[in-house]
């Protein structure tokens, strides 16, 4: 065998053994899987040295798959429309809120009380410069990020 056969061969020895470990990973088909290969990203954001590091590439390969998984599950659809449907701030406050699995009186101390968090999670009042801030260091996000 030529050392361009070898390569191959070693090329598909590796992928084959990455695609049987990774298959939950990669083929996302619950909330269980789709939870592990979350974990596995964020695990990967805060340990992949730089942008060389090959980790980001299995991060776009894992993002593909979430994203997959989130475009065909009902209940992901129906929560991403009632996001698209809220204005950006409010959208943004309740994306950060199931991100981080928070209840309105998890965020008083960005906010205030809690019946001023719960008329803003209703729409009845707007969030200002001061939460945003807050609320943008506290999840380490951009200001900006709170507007459309």
């Amino acid at each position: 065998m030529n050392a361009v056969a070898i390569e191959r061969e070693q090329i598909i020895e590796s992928f084959t053994h990455f695609s049987n470990t990774s298959k939950q990973y990669l083929n996302i088909k619950s909330e269980e899987d789709y939870e592990k290969t979350v974990a596995l990203m964020k695990h990967i954001m805060l340990n992949a040295a730089d942008d060389n590091d090959a980790l980001w590439s299995l991060l776009d390969v894992l993002a593909s798959s979430v994203e997959k998984y989130e475009k065909q599950d009902p209940e992901m659809q129906e929560f991403f429309q009632s996001i698209e449907d809220l204005p950006a701030d409010l959208s943004r406050l309740r994306l950060i809120m199931d991100q981080h699995r928070l209840k309105g009186s998890d965020l008083q101390e960005e906010i205030g009380s809690k019946s001023l968090v719960s008329q803003i999670l209703n729409g009845k009042r707007q969030l200002t410069r001061n939460h945003i801030e807050k609320l943008s260091a506290r999840f380490d996000i951009h200001p900006g990020s709170f507007f459309s």
